[in-house]
């Protein structure tokens, strides 16, 4: 497609901003302070809205989520927020956030474009399912207006040259640390072994 390098734009699912998201409950979220990575392709239409969450929306350290606010993407933490970076509407990009030894990382379309070492332990609450395009179950709120599609979770940092790698291509589904791994294409399938679907 003439925008940007996703394979196939049909593979995706629609949000209104309003009411839509996905729920996937799991059992092996990283929890606590522990490494990981999530990334997705989405295209902001409304430029509000969660991507992904998961956590506890309503307790400090205890949420992980990228958040769009006026086409400005925000990590949230809950109370220890952070990397702005403005994105176009209408039009795909790939978002990867890692996280490992309090450094947490933005990457946006392949390329690194902000990074910090957070102060504070994370203290995220995996107890809680992924969300899809909205904020926390405990919030019901941010919706996220536009498409999603390849949302993946691992329990370790991913380097440069992997990201890089997803930008043309989605990772194998028995990649090394990958937990979950959903195309969105007409449902919320979980690819790995894991078998964690979404609703």
């Amino acid at each position: 497609i003439g925008d940007g390098p996703l394979t196939n734009v049909n593979n995706s699912l629609s949000f209104d901003g309003v009411d839509d998201r996905v729920i996937i409950t799991s059992n092996n979220l990283p929890s606590g302070n522990s490494a990981r990575s999530l990334s997705a392709w989405f295209y902001p239409e409304s430029g509000n809205g969660n991507i992904f969450a998961y956590g506890d929306g309503q307790v400090h350290s205890r949420r992980f989520s990228v958040l769009m606010s006026n086409g400005n993407m925000y990590f949230v933490g809950e109370g220890n927020d952070h990397l702005g970076h403005i994105v176009s509407l209408n039009q795909w990009h790939f978002v990867t956030i890692t996280y490992g030894n309090n450094e947490l990382k933005m990457y946006v379309d392949g390329a690194l474009i902000d990074s910090t070492v957070l102060g504070t332990d994370l203290n995220t609450d995996s107890s809680y399912p992924l969300v899809i395009a909205s904020n926390t179950t405990t919030r019901n709120d941010e919706y996220f207006g536009g498409k999603v599609a390849q949302v993946t979770i691992w329990d370790r940092v991913l380097n440069a040259t992997e990201i890089q790698s997803q930008v043309s291509c989605p990772p194998s589904t028995n990649a090394t640390g990958l937990l979950g791994y959903w195309e969105l294409g007409n449902n919320a399938n979980d690819a790995t072994v894991y078998g964690n679907n979404g609703a």
